[in-house]
């Protein structure tokens, strides 16, 4: 049975790369592929606790928001979690999320998240009016995620997102159905396990209606010169592969490390890898690193885990992203294992 699961999973580490490649979603730009993929926000990322780790999340199933990295995290949680997370982002702009799972038979899992990109009302300004027109509009992105993961065995995990993703600016607006899939194969030798994901899995997305291109006429007037239709693009797909292992595990304390390669759709591949102490179970300090991004290096976190009565355990993690431009974001989020 094992020698079947380990053939399973090879097979989906060799097909699934393949498959996404091919796509017209994985064009190849030569290394000018920044800023040809819609929905940006769904890469950003929701977990405290991977961002620690520069991103390297995807064989970490560590608490409910695991799900951006890779939706089997899930089914290695033994009881209900909640995680709740904000980002603070340049230009006022915040991020907040939240993310439930719970078991849900013999070997199975569900959750269900939700995450909106927002910001202030901002001023409205044209080519012809540059300091304003008098009125207001809004940006906003949000997402809706339900995730479904099953244990096929004691070593095999499967698991898959549909999400729901919408973005308005003003009065244009956009809309897509995403699928994330994912696997976490537990190899026998002490804690090692592999895992793979392809998340944010779409067709090619645009806005509604239709945009207006205006010139100036004779005496300067801006007149409605075509009436054109938005192009298309693709979703921002990525192929992540990686492995974590414990170096050392004890009652007192242990020692992860863990390595990530992930392929974005819209950028080149990175490379990251991370580490976490954690103290009796209670207090944990991460680093990582990540390789081949521009204008990104190091990241750092750290956790605290406090018993509450009834067997609640509550879980506050924070994470600083080294970046050269723009302010350094900042994750914050508070978690509960029910």
């Amino acid at each position: 049975m094992h020698k079947r699961i380990i053939a399973l999973h090879v097979l989906l580490l060799i097909l699934v790369p393949v498959f996404a490649f091919g796509q017209t979603l994985f064009q190849n730009l030569g290394g000018q592929r920044v800023g040809t993929a819609v929905f940006p926000f769904l890469k950003i990322e929701t977990s405290a606790y991977g961002a620690g780790l520069a991103g390297a999340g995807v064989a970490l199933p560590r608490d409910a928001a695991s799900v951006f990295y890779n939706p089997t995290a899930i089914s290695h949680l033994p009881k209900r979690d909640l995680v709740l997370f904000h980002l603070d982002m340049p230009a006022d702009i915040d991020y907040d999320y939240f993310a439930f799972s719970s078991p849900f038979g013999r070997i199975s899992h569900i959750g269900f998240s939700y995450g909106a990109l927002h910001m202030d009302p901002m001023m409205e300004t044209t080519e012809y009016m540059p300091f304003g027109t008098g009125r207001t509009f809004i940006y906003r992105d949000e997402f809706v995620a339900l995730t479904y993961s099953l244990k096929l065995s004691d070593r095999f995990t499967f698991g898959t997102t549909a999400k729901y993703a919408h973005e308005t600016i003003d009065d244009l607006t956009m809309g897509g159905i995403f699928l994330d899939f994912g696997t976490l194969y537990m190899t026998g030798f002490r804690s090692l396990r592999i895992a793979s994901s392809l998340t944010n899995f779409s067709a090619q997305s645009r806005p509604t209606g239709t945009y207006s291109k205006t010139i100036l006429d004779q005496d300067g007037e801006a007149v409605v010169a075509d009436s054109l239709e938005f192009q298309s693009f693709s979703p921002p797909t990525t192929f992540r592969l990686g492995v974590g292992y414990e170096i050392l595990e004890s009652d007192q304390n242990r020692l992860t490390t863990t390595f990530q390669l992930t392929h974005p759709a819209d950028y080149a591949e990175t490379y990251a890898f991370g580490f976490e102490y954690l103290y009796r179970n209670l207090l944990s300090i991460r680093y990582g690193y990540i390789l081949n991004k521009d204008g990104f290096g190091f990241s750092i976190g750290g956790g605290l885990r406090i018993g509450l009565p009834g067997g609640i355990k509550l879980r506050f993690d924070y994470a600083f992203t080294q970046t050269e431009y723009l302010t350094a974001p900042q994750r914050y989020s508070i978690g509960f294992s029910l």
